[in-house]
């Protein structure tokens, strides 16, 4: 009893542990920016963008940030019938740990396809976001 109680533990542990720290990745970010993109969810977008006063973003800077990539997703649907499927095609973590990048293979629906190199950066609680900066 005491042996199934132990791997019962250890199993519930392993689950809680891949629960948590699977989409804390520079590629699982980028994949769930991308999916924002498809779905045109701007607001989604934003959320998952680096800004390095977290807290002090007033509400009016992230309704311009929305507002402004929703104009940029509704031209690139407009021009390219939206987002078909996506797929990280490569993940790279700078020696800091603290930086990456993740090139993203785009298929939009007329059938061109794009690659997208997304730069990524963790936060201050350890959260990758996406990095703006040039």
């Amino acid at each position: 009893m005491k042996k199934l109680f132990s791997f019962v533990a250890f199993v519930a542990a392993m689950l809680v542990f891949t629960a948590c720290g699977g989409g804390n990745t520079p590629k699982a970010v980028a994949e769930e920016a991308t999916q924002a993109m498809k779905d045109r969810d701007a607001k989604k977008l934003v959320e998952l963008i680096y800004n390095d006063k977290e807290g002090e973003a007033s509400q009016n800077e992230k309704d311009m940030l929305v507002a402004m990539f929703q104009e940029k997703m509704d031209k690139q649907y407009e021009k390219d019938g939206g987002i078909k499927s996506y797929e990280a095609v490569s993940e790279e973590i700078a020696e800091d740990g603290k930086t990456a990048t993740v090139t993203m293979k785009i298929e939009y629906e007329n059938g061109k396809t794009d690659e997208d190199v997304m730069k990524l950066k963790q936060n201050d609680k350890g959260e990758w976001k996406i990095d703006m900066s040039k």
